[in-house]
């Protein structure tokens, strides 16, 4: 197995949840032999807000 290389050093931010695609990335990260620092912030649900109304402009033949 080679040296991890103290210049390749990367922190990753993700939820303290399963998920598949935040694995993959991990797992490719280190066998390109990064070090990493994975930072897993509590997940919570919050309910969506929406933030302006979406208008469809051919129904209302504009």
């Amino acid at each position: 197995m080679e040296k991890l290389n103290d210049n390749k050093k990367i922190g990753i931010i993700t939820y303290q949840h399963r998920h598949l695609k935040t694995e993959q990335v991990i797992m490719n990260l280190i066998i390109q032999g990064y070090h990493l620092k994975v930072f897993a912030l509590p997940f919570v649900e919050r309910k969506k807000e929406m933030y302006f109304l979406h208008i469809d402009l051919i129904k209302m033949k504009v």
